[in-house]
């Protein structure tokens, strides 16, 4: 086995002792820097391929990252106009890796483009996929244009043909739809829609109204229904008409349509959300993030939510099927916690209404001795809630020994 030196175990355990931030400017201060010099009579190259030769070397360790170099490479190219954008695509698209990388990165930002270069702008993204180049497309902004960011879309995810098709937002939307109708190009579709803004809440009513015609092809309604859950909680408005299509005989239409309205946080499923929350967690357990995924997201429901359902998340000895779910084993095994974690403190708060939860007060005395961050605090009553000044008996004592 081999015996770590003795200095560098002195070494970790002084990094270990440091606080987050310190050590992060102890890193930056001892890594080796990165930045990179420019060839040398890079300024003064007298023609195009002169500067293209001395990039030679900088190319080959090209990651496509965006930095001062490529900055000013680009303020140097730009210098001998359209052949230089030119013969830039030309190794944008080529088989040098580095090429590509340091090409897209140059070309990326401050050149002017035109329709005409959309051909040789889609052969160097068929190479880099999400690459540098969508941008340009996105600038060009011609339904050709378009249409080559979304033929790009689905092979990647996150990227600059993500930034592009966002940004085109209305323009996009018709050209995005038939992606939607295929469940495998759905989620591409979906991830853009997302990200756009609500310059395109015109389509949810379309799309609603499309959803509930039963005389349109299933894949169509339900790339409408796609379209909305894309939109989230700004097309809850135009998810109140899908409602009674949770009724259809169609099986893959009602599942659709189930996904679409708890996207929306539509109140009508505020129910089935709840009831399929199975929180796992032991009591006192402080890493208990299923139950604290499954309050957030009832409490994304918001207003709506809590005035039509105020009851639901109320304790109660009736046995409607929601409150038997809050009130089944594994909340009241998880409800102890809830008293530790201020996450899901914040959580009961939005929800506004929510008392203690069936059988909570039974874990009495081991909750205040063991729970990590509050001393001798009594559990809330039925009438204290969480989210008021009545909740005042909860102390933290990071810094206090319980007394």
């Amino acid at each position: 086995m081999t015996v770590p030196n003795p200095g560098t175990l002195r070494l970790r355990t002084c990094y270990a002792a440091l606080p987050l931030q310190v050590l992060f400017v102890v890193l930056l201060s001892v890594w080796p820097g990165q930045a990179a010099q420019l060839p040398p009579g890079m300024h003064s190259c007298p023609s195009l391929n002169a500067c293209l030769k001395l990039m030679d070397g900088v190319a080959s360790a090209a990651d496509g990252a965006i930095g001062p170099r490529e900055t000013e490479l680009r303020g140097i190219l730009q210098r001998f106009g359209d052949p230089a954008k030119h013969e830039l695509l030309r190794r944008a698209a080529g088989n040098a890796v580095g090429w590509r990388n340091l090409a897209g990165a140059i070309l990326a930002d401050g050149w002017s483009w035109t329709p005409s270069d959309v051909p040789e702008l889609r052969l160097a993204l068929l190479k880099d996929p999400g690459g540098w180049l969508a941008r340009p497309l996105g600038e060009i902004d011609t339904p050709e244009a378009i249409r080559v960011l979304v033929e790009d879309l689905p092979r990647g995810s996150e990227n600059q043909t993500d930034f592009a098709l966002a940004q085109l937002g209305l323009k996009a939307v018709p050209f995005l739809f038939p992606l939607l109708e295929d469940k495998e190009t759905a989620r591409s579709a979906q991830r853009v829609i997302s990200e756009m803004d609500s310059t395109v809440l015109p389509f949810a009513s379309r799309w609603a109204q499309c959803a509930a015609d039963q005389s349109q092809p299933l894949r169509i309604r339900l790339a409408a229904l796609r379209g909305i859950a894309a939109l989230g909680d700004k097309a809850k408005a135009a998810s109140a008409s899908l409602t009674g299509l949770l009724a259809s005989p169609d099986a893959e239409l009602r599942a659709e349509v189930l996904l679409t309205l708890r996207a929306t946080h539509n109140p009508a499923v505020i129910h089935q959300d709840a009831a399929s929350c199975r929180p796992q967690a032991e009591q006192f357990d402080s890493l208990a993030f299923d139950a604290l995924l499954c309050l957030r997201e009832i409490a994304a429901y918001g207003e709506d939510g809590k005035t039509r359902d105020r009851t639901f998340y109320q304790s109660s000895r009736r046995g409607t099927e929601p409150k038997r779910s809050m009130g089944s084993r594994p909340w009241r095994r998880s409800s102890t916690h809830l008293l530790c974690h201020r996450s899901l403190r914040r959580s009961l708060r939005q929800i506004g209404g929510l008392r203690t939860l069936p059988r909570a007060a039974s874990a009495g005395l081991a909750t205040r001795t063991r729970c990590p961050s509050y001393r001798r605090s009594l559990l809330p009553t039925g009438s204290r809630r969480f989210g008021t000044r009545r909740i005042a008996p909860f102390r933290r004592s990071c810094h206090r020994k319980a007394g």
